[in-house]
């Protein structure tokens, strides 16, 4: 069995915020409250927009997790693309992602490095 991961990323100031948990699990979109892990402090404030992005449960050639949003490199004829979930698996490029594995390079996401969606799409 796979582990449940997510990357999260707070907006307006499209911030990435480290693994955390919340006592309101609400994949609405919106934060009622959450916490690192251990820690007392919100790391988010009430009602703030908030976005989701599964752990696709592998790993690019070099280890790196690989998250939906997730640009990559598939050094092949398919060339770039940004990882999606879509009709029930993770894909790139309208192909399955595991068709990738292990050529597969992670080399930004849609948040971080929004510069590389002109060359992905």
């Amino acid at each position: 069995m796979r582990e449940i991961k997510f990357r999260a990323w707070i907006e307006p100031n499209i911030e990435k915020i480290p693994p955390y948990m919340s006592s309101e699990p609400e994949f609405n979109g919106y934060i009622n409250d959450i916490f690192s892990r251990g820690g007392v402090k919100p790391l988010a404030p009430y009602g703030s927009k908030i976005t989701y992005l599964q752990f696709t449960g592998l790993r690019d050639k070099n280890g790196k997790e690989i998250y939906e949003g997730d640009m990559c490199d598939t050094y092949t004829r398919w060339g770039k693309g940004v990882v999606r979930f879509e009709g029930g698996m993770f894909k790139l490029n309208g192909m399955s992602l595991c068709t990738f594995i292990p050529r597969l390079e992670v080399i930004g996401n849609i948040y971080e490095n929004p510069e590389l969606l002109e060359v992905t799409t």
